[in-house]
């Protein structure tokens, strides 16, 4: 696994935190649970106006069509785009 942190760190209210965090958390564990990585890269980038966390993996990935997974009991992307949008982002 690896961090990298760029910018100047601009302080936040703890619901954005917490939010941050769980969507972080979430995506690493999907990672581990799903994709087989040998490596983790979460990347937390500080903007003037913004923020960017981008957790990426060289695991084996998904189609799409697994978006279709929150019929079957996993919720996870769609928890993950829920916080980003309570924090007025974006999920891609």
């Amino acid at each position: 696994m690896r961090l990298d942190v760029e910018g100047q760190e601009v302080p936040l209210a703890p619901g954005s935190v917490h939010h941050l965090v769980c969507i972080g958390q979430e995506a690493v564990t999907n990672a581990l649970r799903h994709a087989v990585p040998s490596i983790i890269s979460v990347h937390l980038q500080y903007y003037a106006d913004s923020l960017s966390l981008s957790v990426k993996d060289d695991g084996c990935g998904f189609r799409a069509s697994d978006k279709l997974a929150a019929l079957y009991g996993h919720f996870g992307i769609p928890v993950m785009e829920e916080r980003a949008r309570k924090l007025g982002g974006v999920f891609e």
